[in-house]
Parts: structure tokens; C-alpha cells; sequence
């Protein structure tokens, strides 16, 4: 048997052994884990009054401190309130009375959760609690702490998005690994250009939802029935291709401040000479996350986020001014 053949015979036996092995969790999420999550979890929520007023743009900030919040949180919060709108922080962990001292007076509410659904089950809470006020608000956007934001010498991405003026703004799209090839390469089978138009979504860490959304009884009936997961996998089919492809098939208005087609023409119109080892190795991997070339959007497009993590991605190594605005962004909020 061709060893081609012999690979996709084990990948086929081990995702059936998978999905056998994971049944009973895949059946709870599916059926369950709302109900478990509203009716027990939920009661556990606590809720603390900021010093900022409800304003008509509103901003559900998601963190996990790990172990506690850092100063990079503090300037995260900030740019939202020099934005405008009024942040909202979530925390999938507990948070001490001396983290909640200091950003209660630069936050409107702060919510401290069970860490149950990842990233979408605190968008979720943090969403639903602004249900009652909806009419007050125009603006309503959601970001996490997977990325230090804004960076220096960046665009600032809520005004950006704002400019779009659709119904749902992503920052960053993501599909298949090999996006960019399926993008540059005119000899690109039809299948591989299906599966990249099947799995495209925007990046969770940023999204911006505007009165067309807001005024619509099935955007908050989407955040109401969102399956919730243990599962980080199911967590992104559930969570951010979900509320995608509901936004996409459902009459929203939608747009990307940069784009993969933006990103791609930037990287193909670079000579050799410049690129950088990030660009260097993105290319000669054919494929990764956009969100992987960290130092490209910034200097390319100004992008106001960094991935803080990401398997293999290079570190930026010609940007002082990123290098100083990491170490400081890492310290702890309370200090030693």
C-alpha cells in the first residue's frame, strides 16, 4: 500500500477513535452544557459597579489573569475609554480586591465568572448583560486578552472599524493554514478553495457590532442559545465560526479592516532583500495564521494587536519599540 494511503488509513482510524472516546463530552456540549452552565454555573457570576457611566458604545473586555492581571490589561482598558466606549471586563478567573481597586474607576461594570466556554462564554455573559440597556447603545464591541493592545505607533482599531460602517467588523480573518497559497496560487484545486470558503471566519479577538446588529432580535437570540463548551475546539466551531457564518448568511452587513487579500498582495509585492525572518519563514512554511506575522501588519498596516502567543511564531526582533512596550505590558497590575 503507498505510504500516502497508509497515512490517511491511520488518520481515519484515529478520528474514529476520537470521536468515540469523546462522545460523552460532544453529547453534553451539545445538549447540555447551556443548561448546566444557566441554571448552576451562572448563580457563581459576581458583579461589581466601575465609577464609568453606561455610554451609548459599549466594550466587553475578556481576561484571564494568569496568575494576575498585568499592566497590559490596565492599557487595554484604557484605550477603550480614550475611545469612547465603556469597558465591560470579564474575568475567567478570580480577581483580587486590589486588581478590582485599580481598574474599577476606568470600567463601567466588572464580571467575574466561572471559567466555563472559553473566550465566547464571557463575550456571552458580558453581552446578555448589556440585554436590558440595548436601546442605549449604538456600538457594542468585544475583545480578549489573547493580543497586547493598542501598540505603539499603531492605528487605532475601533476608529477603523467604525469607518467600515457595516453591522459586524473583524480585525483579522483566519480559514485553512494555507490561506495565503490559496490565495496567490492560480493552479489552486477547486476542493482547497471550498474548504478555505467553508472555514473562513473573523479572528475572536476583536470584533465591533453596530446598530444593524444591535436592533435585531436574532443577534441577541444567537448570544442566548450559544452552545457553551469545555471544549476549546468546540468552543471555535460553536463560538467564532458560528457567529461567522451567522452573521454572514443572516443579512448583516460585514467587513475586515485588513484583509488576507490585503495581506497577501503586501507579502508578494516585498522584495527579497527586506524580508524579514518572519516573512521568511511564513513563506517558506506555506502556511500559518495571518495572526502569526506579527511584525508585518504592524509595520505594515499599523495593526494595533500582538498575538501573545503562538507556536513557532518569531518573536519580533528589529522593533525596539515592541520589544519595550512587551516587557512593560508584562509587569503585574499591583506590583512585586
Amino acid at each position: 500500500m503507498p505510504r500516502r494511503s497508509v497515512k490517511k488509513l491511520k488518520n481515519e482510524v484515529f478520528r474514529i477513535i476520537w470521536q468515540f472516546l469523546s462522545f460523552p463530552s460532544t453529547f453534553f456540549d451539545k445538549f447540555l452544557g447551556r443548561f448546566y452552565y444557566d441554571w448552576i454555573l451562572a448563580r457563581k457570576i459576581r458583579i461589581i459597579n466601575g465609577s464609568v457611566p453606561l455610554l451609548d458604545k459599549c466594550a466587553i473586555y475578556l481576561v484571564f489573569p494568569n496568575p494576575v492581571l498585568s499592566q497590559g490589561h490596565l492599557h487595554s482598558i484604557k484605550y477603550l475609554l480614550s475611545e469612547g466606549y465603556a469597558p465591560i471586563v470579564v474575568s475567567n478567573a478570580p480577581l483580587s480586591e486590589t486588581e478590582l481597586g485599580i481598574i474599577q474607576p476606568f470600567s463601567h461594570q466588572i464580571l467575574i465568572r466561572p471559567n466555563f466556554g472559553y473566550d465566547f462564554g464571557g463575550y456571552r455573559d458580558g453581552i446578555l448583560s448589556v440585554y436590558p440597556k440595548r436601546y442605549q447603545i449604538r456600538r457594542l464591541a468585544v475583545f480578549n486578552d489573547s493580543c497586547w493592545f493598542p501598540l505603539p505607533n499603531s492605528v487605532s482599531w475601533l476608529a477603523a472599524a467604525e469607518r467600515l460602517n457595516v453591522d459586524f467588523s473583524g480585525a483579522l480573518a483566519h480559514a485553512d493554514m494555507d490561506w495565503f497559497t490559496v490565495l496567490v496560487d492560480p493552479n489552486i484545486s477547486e476542493k482547497r478553495v471550498k474548504r478555505h470558503k467553508h472555514l473562513y471566519h473573523f479572528c475572536s479577538y476583536a470584533f465591533l457590532f453596530s446598530t444593524g446588529a444591535l436592533e435585531s432580535g436574532a443577534f441577541w437570540g444567537f448570544w442566548r442559545k450559544l452552545r457553551m463548551s469545555s471544549s476549546k475546539h468546540r468552543t471555535i466551531r460553536y463560538g467564532e465560526r458560528a457567529l461567522s457564518n451567522f452573521m454572514f448568511n443572516n443579512g448583516f452587513s460585514y467587513g475586515l479592516t485588513t484583509s488576507q487579500e490585503d495581506i497577501a498582495q503586501s507579502l508578494t509585492a516585498l522584495p527579497d532583500d527586506p524580508k524579514t525572518n518572519e516573512v521568511r519563514l511564513f513563506l517558506e512554511r506555506g502556511g500559518w495564521p495571518a495572526y502569526a506575522l506579527r511584525e508585518h501588519l504592524w509595520q505594515t498596516f499599523g495593526f494595533m494587536f500582538l498575538k501573545k502567543r503562538f507556536q513557532g511564531a518569531v518573536i519580533p526582533a528589529q522593533a525596539s519599540a515592541l520589544k519595550a512596550m512587551i516587557e512593560e505590558s508584562s509587569k503585574p497590575l499591583h506590583g512585586p
